[in-house]
């Protein structure tokens, strides 16, 4: 039997594919996206050094990136107004733990969808598939192609990564070093106190926006990092929500729009939801 709640939010959701339109849908009153009109903004944790996906820029003190943009996008499904929304800088680290204590209503920060971060947040569908990657500065030796060329090598990881349990599993001898932001771990490279980085090749392209000298020595390898939007638990007419903004972004061609946009290359097909 269908609720009166459930219809209502299925008519909220049947409004989605008309995002674009300045007209905001009504929600269910209990709802967490009811909830969020009333407040009047989407409050979002985005990354603020990865000008790719996420990037305060110093200038104009506006975030841009694949990721903020997708943010709007759920702004602008709840409100019809994409800029009705707060950004919020996140770590690696901290991204997790601001979406648990209701900092913010959605992280959009380049995390890897785990089944262990699963029993912290709910995901969303995947919205970006990439792999980890190893990058070193030009003038510094490159042992190798494969990852466990870099046995006895430092490795940097953001605090809070994946990367650091996978480095280890892979290659034990490998000195992994955890540094807080991609832009510390660019200049740790710089001084030379570490000898690479692992992060998702996307990560890196962004830290080669701000140092060209940073180049991939390791190409992508498994496993694959997907990437979703992190909910807090118990919300689930709020993932149906954003899930229904991801596909329509995919399905209309404006996921396309969004990443040729950021990622300034010819966008490959959207990933599938998971």
């Amino acid at each position: 039997m269908i609720t009166r709640r459930g219809l209502a939010l299925g008519v909220a959701l049947a409004l989605l594919p008309a995002v674009a339109s300045a007209q905001a849908p009504a929600f269910p009153p209990d709802s967490t996206m009811a909830k969020i009109a009333k407040r009047g903004k989407l409050v979002a944790a985005v990354k603020n050094d990865l000008p790719l996906f996420g990037y305060l820029d110093p200038k104009t003190n506006e975030y841009t990136g694949f990721e903020v943009d997708i943010a709007r996008e759920i702004a602008r499904a709840i409100f019809g107004d994409p800029n009705k929304i707060e950004f919020k800088s996140a770590t690696t680290r901290t991204r997790i733990p601001m979406v648990k204590e209701e900092v913010v209503d959605v992280a959009l920060a380049t995390i890897t969808m785990t089944p262990e971060r699963a029993k912290e947040v709910d995901f969303s569908d995947v919205y970006f598939v990439t792999g980890p990657a190893v990058g070193v500065m030009k003038d510094s030796p490159m042992p190798g192609r494969k990852l466990e060329d870099y046995a006895g090598k430092t490795i940097a990881v953001t605090k809070g990564s994946v990367y650091e349990k996978i480095v280890k599993e892979r290659v034990p001898t490998i000195k992994v070093v955890q540094i807080e932001t991609h832009a510390e771990i660019l200049q740790a490279l710089q001084t030379k106190r570490v000898d690479g980085v692992v992060t998702d090749e996307t990560n890196l392209q962004s830290m080669g926006r701000h140092d060209p000298n940073l180049v991939v020595a390791v190409p992508p390898f498994e496993p694959y990092s997907k990437y979703g939007a992190a909910m807090k638990q118990g919300r689930p007419e709020f993932v149906k929500f954003v899930n229904g903004v991801i596909q329509n972004l995919k399905s209309s061609g404006k996921w396309t729009e969004i990443y040729t946009r950021n990622i300034g290359m010819a966008a490959p097909a959207p990933p599938p939801a998971n």
